[in-house]
């Protein structure tokens, strides 16, 4: 009935699953990255208080 209607809704289509493609595909890359660069508790340095105190180096300063 409407041929111009059937083209566009078919490019409309194809159009939106390319986008939802490239947006699975991003969305994995991201979470394999996060996984790659994700550090463990243990992993991540021991806060020391005497060290990084930095109301004690105001202090000395002033």
């Amino acid at each position: 009935m409407h041929p111009l209607r059937d083209n566009n809704g078919l490019s409309f289509r194809q159009y939106q699953g390319r986008l939802l493609a490239i947006g699975a595909d991003m969305k994995k890359r991201r979470r394999q990255s996060q996984e790659k660069h994700q550090m463990s508790r243990d992993d991540h340095p021991v806060h020391d208080d005497s060290v990084s105190d930095f109301s004690d180096a105001e202090s000395e300063t002033t």
